[in-house]
């Protein structure tokens, strides 16, 4: 490297720029190819003004130099830009590592002596005009593309993280050339891919900014990147050929390249290869399996994590169809340090292409009937880096890059002709697969004989099927032994075993598809079953198989797959067959004593605990098989936020808070501590009554046809607020509505160990002629004494009495919300479910295959929320009244006479607090956003069921069905002691089946839902809905201030605690309902039974949308499309 005007000619340290300095000036490399020292007779007066648009930073003095001899100069990767990088450019171009690399001056002729090849070139000068572009290449030296003019922004690596990415954003450039004062040298590139990687590094939260971006330098992350990446910075000298950097490009999977500049020469001309004129889809060029593509609702962090694990640079964008609607490129990543915005990576891609220049002309697309000149005068002409292959309705079929058309020239310049490209993915050919290839072209039919030796079952000339095979997504699930399959026909016959192998790549990864076509399988008919086993070789040998899907590429044979679901750790040296679809009955299973003998095993990890007297029972020690895979975040994200509350917002001590006001200002809106819902009309009591409908807790209200005895409200007392009715009228009108908490009586108080108390209080509300429920009464004690008077509480009371009032209900509602509506009856109550399945049915079992989905992460979260969240001294015991021993005595007393077929099942719950009727409370969203759910659920399972169990014959002998609700109804420590399972011994008819399978599946998903989504704006908020009171409830009417007020809410950091764990837990941690992450079914019942389920759950969804649109507040907590199918948060 040579010619660069470095900070010191400027006298200015790069960490003490303001934000208007120009980071433009401080260095303008030049290269050299003899040496690495900068040069200084660079003549100023050969310089040439380069028009630019002007910089959002001011600028003050840039050095703008000519391309002339000595000048460094970068060649790009595609030459035109990208499609989200619109407005003029420079004539600059770079060939640009992805990463920060060392510059080693001799290894680009390392590399060519490797590269050279006598006999391809031998090949490739045959005159053919297939060769006429890899001629072409070849006769063009990479100085011959240098422009007469352009500017090179280099960086010190001394320079903040932070203000080198605002550089090339200002400048309206993707990489730029790190200059290392202290080593007087050029050490690197920095790169929009360097960006999206520091990004993923340090992205935990939206709640934790990332303070990395100010307080690192260049050289910080450069020793952090080139730690696991490339040392060398890949270079190539001036008078290299183009074909050259091309192969240099394409091999080492790069995008910019740092070349010499010594000379200019003219063009050759050249003719016109006839493949110009064959389409696309003949030429096979570009990716058309596996493409990445995300919806607009993909977290943006999703979205560069999949770019920066596939190394690929652009994602289509599509909908639920796979119609192409827009694309995410990483250039697009930059706008986030523009917009200051990379804080909160959790947003959509939607939200983020939003700060997306107005320029963007759109997605630009080709068709596969489109010849391969057409496509290239479109790359050329819309300056793009690459186009998305559609049909005729606009679905995404692939992608090609301009990689994709140099790796073509490549493959055709190494001797690889076109007969041979279609047994290769293009973008999967590395450099030593290219070498190889070389060095075996001898002729055609010799080259397809060695190819077939060299990629092993992965790439085989002939291929009998396509297997594919899925590795699991959770801990551990990859291995590196060796993998072999055996296809089994239904005859019994079996075909030879295949070592499944791809030469160059890491075969079953966790998470990953791998694809083998395989030949010389003998004569099969349809495929049956399958053996798969595995050795002990490599490091790590145990393997987790998800599926294998068998397709027939046979002629005259239809290619549809064969699914083969595994579900299963495959153990070393031993066989593991599995029949197509791996769903049936017991009595109709095969392999009898196998499937036994894992249920055996299964029951040495699922074995049944109950933690605390008296609630449900749970898993003992938590298997390796419940863990969270290594891609949930649910416990980064939680120490993530608690160190934002420690580093922003310090001065949230235990002080109290000064005012209600006060309180309210620490929530931000467009921040994810936003301002939560409740904030808004905590006070109104039309609100109290809409929490009873729509908020957290909306199964407690019921129809009041009785004043119970205790509770001491009279007529004269309510009757100025029942619009004329008296108290029996407006009963008898089913007027009145009551809440009953008085089961938290005697509730100990634990936790931390200051002046509280939990009330046991009845509500009474009255439905007004605008059908808002009003509270009228409150009663905040079970029972009156003498020495402790227990008054009724009225909307005429001081108002500070009455918000007083309401908020020692809430507190109690907040009690029970949280040991007896979440804790208890969806997380403990699908556990104790959870383990019974594990004990009894088998994989195989089409009724495990129907639950399965929704136990994801379940017993995983409700291990966490244990150890870390009710223990003692935890979460629970920090901010809730009762502490985490009154909670769970909580969750034990509901235990005592909690039915599944009452409390567990919707319209029986509904019925039983007389609710199920609209004309009775017109306005109950919970019920009328969960009842077309239920009925959806329903449906689904009952498509299971009757597919499966034709009579009560086929259910009497299926004895796991059996043993399943046996293990249900007993005792502990034989059971889970669940009362209310249909049936009366046994299972023995369709309905009672539905019925139980139903609940389960409602209560994992709608049900957790509707207690838990709702968190964050109930609880961010403590006088909205308070989990912890200070003092003592008040027992006259005596007239209180707001300062009093102030004294019963939490103090300053613990209102922190709650908004934080409030927001964690209402976040989503799985796929919506019906969308699962694994997939179960494959058999033709249970694939019909879900396409169905999709459908209706799709136009519940639409008709959820429309009802939110007259609700004042909406309630979006139960829209199918954000119920997720387990409880896994």
């Amino acid at each position: 490297l040579c010619g660069i005007s470095s900070m010191d000619d400027h006298d200015v340290d790069p960490m003490e720029m303001g934000e208007d300095d120009d980071l433009s000036k401080f260095a303008m490399p030049v290269f050299d190819e003899n040496d690495d020292k900068p040069i200084t007779n660079v003549s100023s007066s050969a310089s040439k003004k380069v028009t630019r648009k002007k910089s959002p930073l001011k600028s003050k003095s840039i050095d703008r130099r000519p391309q002339s001899a000595g000048q460094p100069f970068i060649i790009d990767q595609p030459l035109p830009r990208s499609q989200s990088d619109p407005g003029d450019k420079p004539p600059v171009r770079v060939l640009k590592p992805s990463n920060l690399q060392n510059i080693e001056d001799d290894e680009m002729e390392t590399d060519e002596a490797k590269n050279s090849h006598p006999q391809v070139e031998r090949m490739i000068l045959q005159d053919s005009e297939d060769y006429n572009y890899m001629r072409f290449l070849k006769s063009v030296r990479c100085e011959e593309l240098i422009p007469p003019s352009s500017k090179i922004v280099t960086l010190d690596t001394k320079l903040s993280i932070k203000k080198a990415f605002f550089a090339l954003v200002a400048n309206e450039i993707r990489s730029a050339p790190l200059w290392a004062s202290s080593e007087q040298r050029f050490v690197g590139m920095l790169t929009v891919t360097d960006f999206i990687e520091i990004l993923r590094h340090y992205y935990k939260s939206p709640l934790v900014q990332i303070t990395e971006l100010e307080d690192h330098r260049i050289e910080t992350w450069k020793k952090l990147a080139t730690a696991s990446k490339h040392s060398k910075l890949i270079s190539i000298r001036p008078s290299a050929s183009l074909y050259e950097a091309v192969k240099v490009l394409t091999t080492h999977k790069i995008h910019r390249l740092p070349i010499i500049d010594e000379s200019t020469g003219a063009f050759p001309d050249m003719g016109f290869p006839s493949y110009m004129s064959q389409t696309i889809e003949e030429l096979r060029i570009g990716t058309y399996e596996n493409v990445a593509m995300v919806s607009p609702d993909t977290p943006l962090i999703v979205a560069h994590n999949i770019i920066m694990e596939r190394r690929i640079s652009a994602l289509p964008i599509v909908n639920e169809t796979g119609k192409v609607l827009d694309i995410y490129a990483k250039f697009d990543a930059l706008n986030l340090a523009e917009g200051r915005s990379y804080n909160n990576l959790d947003v959509t891609v939607r939200q983020a292409l939003e700060k997306r220049s107005a320029a963007f002309e759109g997605v630009i697309v080709c068709y596969p009937h489109e010849t391969l000149s057409a496509v290239i005068n479109r790359l050329v002409e819309k300056q793009v880096h690459r186009l998305v292959v559609v049909d005729s309705q606009h679905h995404c079929m692939g992608i090609i890059s301009l990689s994709d058309l140099m790796k073509f020239l490549v493959l055709r310049s190494s001797g690889i002709t076109r007969d041979l490209q279609q047994y290769f993915s293009i973008n999967q050919l590395d450099d030593n697969t290219i070498q190889s290839l070389n060095d075996l072209i001898l002729s055609s039919d010799q080259a397809k004989s060695n190819l077939k030796v060299i990629m092993g079952a992965c790439t085989s000339i002939k291929a009998d099927y396509i297997i594919f095979v899925k590795t699991g997504d959770r801990k551990g699930a990859g291995t590196d032994a060796n993998v072999y399959i055996v296809l089994i026909d239904k005859d019994g016959k079996r075909s030879r075993k295949v070592f499944l192998d791809c030469k160059w790549r890491n075969d079953f990864e966790q998470g990953r598809t791998d694809k083998f076509p395989v030949g010389d399988m003998g004569d099969l008919g349809d495929i049956e079953f399958i053996e798969l086993s595995r050795d002990t070789k490599g490091f790590g040998d145990s393997w987790f198989c998800d599926r294998v899907w068998v397709i027939p590429n046979k002629p005259g044979v239809e290619p549809t797959a064969v699914y083969f679901p595994v579900n299963r750790w495959v153990k070393a040296d031993a066989t593991l067959k599995i029949q197509k679809w791996d769903c049936c009955l017991p009595q109709h299973d095969t392999s009898p004593e196998t499937r036994k003998m894992e249920l055996l095993e299964k029951r040495m990890y699922y074995v049944l605990d109950q933690k605390s007297p008296g609630i449900p029972v749970q898993i003992k020690d938590l298997p390796s098989d419940e863990m969270f895979s290594n891609d949930y975040k649910w416990d980064i994200v939680r120490t993530k936020g608690i160190l934002l509350i420690k580093s922003k917002m310090r001065r949230l001590t235990s002080d109290a808070w000064s005012s209600l006001k006060d309180l309210g200002n620490i929530y931000k809106k467009g921040t994810n501590l936003d301002i939560p819902m409740g904030m808004y009309r905590w006070k109104e009591d039309n609100y109290f009554g809409k929490q009873r409908v729509q908020g957290v807790n909306p199964v407690v209200m019921k129809l009041c046809t009785s004043i119970p005895e205790n509770f001491k409200v009279t007529n004269e007392m309510i009757s100025p607020f029942l619009e004329g009715f008296t108290m029996d009228e407006a009963m008898t009108n089913k007027k009145l509505f009551i809440c009953d908490l008085t089961m938290l009586e005697d509730v100990p108080l634990m936790g931390i160990p200051v002046e509280k108390e939990l009330v046991s209080p009845y509500a009474l509300l009255y439905l007004n002629k605008e059908n808002d429920l009003m509270p009228v009464a409150i009663q905040l004690f079970s029972k009156t004494t003498e020495d402790c008077p227990n008054p009724v509480f009225l909307p005429s009371d001081h108002k500070y009495v009455w918000m007083l009032a309401k908020m020692y209900y809430n507190n109690a509602d907040a009690l029970f919300h949280q040991g007896s509506t979440h804790l208890g009856f969806t997380h403990l109550i699908m556990e104790s479910v959870a383990v019974a399945a594990n004990r009894t049915l088998s994989m195989s079992h089409p009724l495990y295959r129907l639950i399965a989905p929704h136990f994801l992460f379940l017993i995983a979260i409700n291990s966490r929320a244990l150890n870390k969240l009710v223990a003692p001294g935890g979460w629970v015991d920090q901010v809730m009244t009762a502490g985490a021993g009154g909670m769970l005595t909580i969750t034990a007393k509901r235990f005592q006479n909690w039915r599944l077929d009452r409390d567990g099942t919707l319209p029986e719950e509904l019925k039983m607090r007389q609710l199920d009727d609209p004309e009775v409370l017109p306005y109950y969203p919970y019920r009328d956003d969960a009842l077309p759910i239920w009925k959806c659920v329903k449906n689904y399972v009952t498509r299971i069921v009757e597919g499966h169990y034709e009579s009560e014959k086929v259910i009497a002998d299926d004895w796991e069905l059996q043993e399943f609700r046996q293990m249900l109804v007993s005792p502990y420590p034989n059971g889970c002691n669940i009362k209310g399972i249909p049936g009366d011994d046994k299972f023995e008819t369709q309905q009672q089946i539905i019925d139980t399978f139903t609940s389960f599946l409602f209560i994992s998903s709608v049900g957790h839902a509707a207690a838990n989504f709702a968190q964050y704006d109930e609880y961010a908020f403590p006088p909205n809905y308070p989990s912890f009171m200070r003092g003592k409830a008040p027992r006259t009417k005596d007239p209180v201030t707001e300062e009093d007020i102030i004294k019963h809410l939490p103090h300053k950091a613990m209102t922190l605690d709650i908004m934080v764990v409030g927001r964690i837990l209402s976040d989503r941690g799985t796929k919506a309902l019906g969308d699962f992450e694994v997939d179960y079914i494959f058999d033709p019942i249970g694939l019909a039974a879900v396409e169905k389920f999709r459908a209706e759950l799709k136009q519940i969804s639409e008709e959820n949308t429309k009802r939110n649109e007259t609700r004042n507040p909406p309630y979006a907590y139960l829209n199918p499309m954000h119920i997720p199918n387990s409880i896994s948060i």
